[in-house]
Parts: C-alpha cells; sequence; structure tokens
C-alpha cells in the first residue's frame, strides 16, 4: 500500500520530467537545422499547393540544399527565387548556359502540371531538394501561430519553475528532485531559447509557388477574366507581394466606354502600416510581372490607407479594347504589422452593365494575412521564461529562510 501511494505521488515528477527532457530535446533539434542552414546551407520549403503531386503533395515540407547552378541537372526538383514574388519550386525540364560565367538557365514544370512554367529562370545558384514528408507543412503553420506559441513559451516557463521549485517543508522534509528534471531543466534554458531563435529567426520556411487560378464573370456586355494565385492572395507573406491580374473586355453592339475602378476596405487597407497596392495596365495578358505591349502605371505602390475606403479610378477605355489589370498587394515585414483581411475589388462599368471581381477564390476579393513579426514570439518566449527563473528564484529564497528559521 505505502509502495502504491509512493508510485502516485511520483507520478507527477516523471511526467514533468519526461515533458522537460522533449523540449530540451526539440530545442537541440532545432539547434541542428540552424546548425544545417549555416553551415551546409540547407534550409526548409513549404508546399501549399500540389503542382509537385503526387511526388510532393501539397501541404509537404522539403529539405533542400542550396548549390551553384552549374551543379544543377534535368529530373531534379529545385526552388529558384524570383524577383517580388515568392520562390518557386518545380523539376527541371532544361538547362542552358547563361550569358554570363556561372548562370543557367531553367525551364522548370510541375509534376501535375501538363506544360512548363510560363517563362524560365536564369539563376546564379538553386536550392535542390533531396527529402520531403507529406503534411508536415499544416503543423509547422500551426506552430507559428502567435497564439500558440505564446502558449508554448507559458508552458515551457511552467515546467522550468516547476522543476526548480524547492519544497516548503523545512529542513527535516527536503524534497528530492529527479536527476533527469535538474539536468533537463538546465538543458532547457539553454536550449528552447536558442530553438526558438533558430525556429522563427534564422530559419524562415519558404513556400512553393501556386498554380494561378482562373475565374471568369460575364455579364451582358462586360466580361472580366481573374487570375492570381488563390493561396498567396489568402495568406500574403511580409515582404512578398502577390500579383493579382483581371483581363477586361466587352462584347458591345455599339462603340462605347468603359470607367475602371479600385475599391480597397477592411481592417488590412485601412492600417496606416498595413496593405500596400499597386496597380499597372497591360494591352496583353501578363506573363508573371511582365507586359509585352503597353503597359502603363494606374496607381504608384502605396499604402491602401491612402485610398480612403472609396472607388479609385483607374482610367476608362473603349469598348472594342482590352486591358489586363495587374494588382500588387503586400504587406510590410515589420513589428506593427498585424494579422487581418481586406476587400480588395476590381470594378467595370458601362454600356449599362457592371461587374465586379475579387482575387479568384476569395470570394468577395479578401486578401488575408495571417502572420506576425518573428521576433514578437521569440521575445515573448524569453520573457517568459526569464519570469519562470525569477519565480524559482524566489521561491528558493523563500525556502532557504524558511530552513535558517524553522520557527
Amino acid at each position: 500500500m505505502a509502495n502504491s501511494t509512493k508510485a502516485r505521488r511520483g507520478m507527477p515528477a516523471r511526467i514533468g520530467s519526461i515533458l522537460l527532457t522533449l523540449a530540451a530535446a526539440g530545442g537541440a533539434i532545432c539547434i541542428v537545422l540552424v546548425i544545417l542552414a549555416v553551415v551546409f546551407h540547407i534550409s526548409l520549403v513549404m508546399f501549399k499547393t500540389g503542382s509537385m503531386s503526387p511526388t510532393i503533395p501539397q501541404g509537404s515540407v522539403a529539405l533542400v540544399r542550396q548549390v551553384p547552378a552549374s551543379e544543377v541537372k534535368v529530373g531534379e526538383v529545385v526552388t529558384v527565387s524570383r524577383t517580388g514574388q515568392l520562390p518557386i519550386s518545380h523539376r527541371v525540364t532544361s538547362v542552358k548556359p547563361g550569358d554570363t560565367a556561372g548562370t543557367r538557365i531553367l525551364t522548370l514544370r510541375g509534376d501535375a502540371n501538363p506544360t512548363d512554367d510560363p517563362v524560365p529562370y536564369t539563376v546564379h545558384s538553386a536550392s535542390v531538394v533531396f527529402w520531403s514528408a507529406p503534411g508536415v507543412a499544416y503543423f509547422i503553420v500551426w506552430l507559428s501561430n502567435p497564439l500558440v506559441a505564446g502558449a508554448i513559451a507559458l508552458g515551457v516557463s511552467a515546467l522550468v519553475t516547476w522543476a526548480f521549485w524547492p519544497s516548503g517543508g523545512g529542513p527535516r522534509t527536503p524534497r528530492k528532485r529527479s536527476r533527469v528534471a535538474d539536468h533537463a531543466s538546465t538543458i532547457i534554458v539553454v536550449l528552447i531559447a536558442s530553438g526558438l531563435a533558430a525556429g522563427w529567426v534564422a530559419l524562415p520556411a519558404q513556400s512553393a509557388w501556386a498554380e494561378p487560378t482562373e475565374q471568369i464573370i460575364q455579364g451582358e456586355v462586360i466580361r472580366l477574366v481573374s487570375i492570381g494565385d488563390t493561396v498567396g492572395m489568402a495568406q500574403l507573406t511580409p515582404g512578398i507581394p502577390a500579383l493579382w491580374q483581371v483581363g477586361v473586355s466587352a462584347q458591345a453592339s455599339a462603340p462605347g466606354t468603359i470607367t475602371l475602378t479600385l475599391l480597397a476596405d477592411g481592417p488590412l487597407a485601412e492600417s496606416p502600416i498595413g496593405l500596400t497596392l499597386g496597380v499597372e495596365s497591360c494591352d496583353v495578358r501578363w506573363v508573371g510581372s511582365t507586359c509585352s505591349s503597353g503597359q502603363r502605371t494606374l496607381l504608384s505602390p502605396q499604402p491602401a490607407a491612402g485610398l480612403g475606403g472609396v472607388a479609385h479610378p483607374l482610367g476608362t477605355m473603349a469598348t472594342a479594347d482590352q486591358r489586363w489589370i495587374l494588382v500588387s498587394a503586400s504587406v510590410p515585414n515589420a513589428a506593427s504589422t498585424r494579422a487581418g483581411t481586406s476587400d480588395v475589388r476590381i470594378t467595370a462599368t458601362g454600356m449599362g452593365d457592371s461587374q465586379t471581381s475579387g482575387p479568384p477564390g476569395g470570394g468577395s476579393g479578401v486578401l488575408g494575412f495571417t502572420g506576425t513579426d518573428p521576433m514578437a514570439p521569440l521575445l515573448f518566449a524569453l520573457a517568459s521564461l526569464l519570469v519562470g527563473l525569477g519565480f524559482s528564484g524566489v521561491a528558493s529564497v523563500i525556502a532557504r529562510r524558511r530552513r535558517d528559521d524553522p520557527a
């Protein structure tokens, strides 16, 4: 009976020791990942879409190693950077020498795509995928949520406080702490703080390029073709513009004029340091951010808050013409940026007809930002750890005084 009671009393200590050891192991893994990233140029890539299915399905995480462009081979899956856009991760279908030494021109294609990407990529280096795991990206996204990060930090603080908290039973009943708990507590202070820094600062995960989604809106006269990255527009990445284009044309029995306007409202658009919008037009369909004929700037990149939540004129066009409007939306990579959404719409009006379009798949045109500044959870985690250690120190002083003055 006594042994059973003793075993029940020791159960919380064993559970706490296991949790501390697991947390320390997690911190150690983060440190290893940082070393791999810095020394061996190995990092993570998250796949938001299924353009590489079935080889690398949507929601996968891959390990990639950066290599010179001269080492890239046909058949490899690589991640290459693109100016002002998310990186793209597709399979190499051809490699050609570039105009300068050390550069290569790569043609890429997603395994799930019927054709090569619209334009080749001239690169000095690329990241080759050498291992991937399906479904892990969803877990990483969950961990990156500020609420989850805060909860983990508080949990770690509670574990550290528990591990160092002395018993209050006086000198005749000192608590004998588990040796595993002692060791894990020491490791946790060093590794978890560094591990959080590794996860949020030193090893940012990239996102794979998404296959554009096309949506057609046909009115009595006006026809709109909305093209964009559904995932990218719904989950804006700080510092990286998301592109969305709208093709405007008309089927009118007589010549006429169509008026174009842009409207942006919602919390993200109303913040002075929130959503930034830029608008350009082209006489033909855009290929990425390239216009081959008639490129014009309709709205220089500026905070959406400056538009005042009212329709901003984008000019007019003849019903016999066509116009392709490219909207570039981005959020700053700053500590003051907060999560939120914005409703962005382009409206074409004329010849007794009016049609409105938002980013494809975004309902009425909702742009979303769910991120946070990477330093915020790190500083919160470190503060929580320090608070936990502070409580432990206070408890140790109180217990020492009780032992010195048992009365």
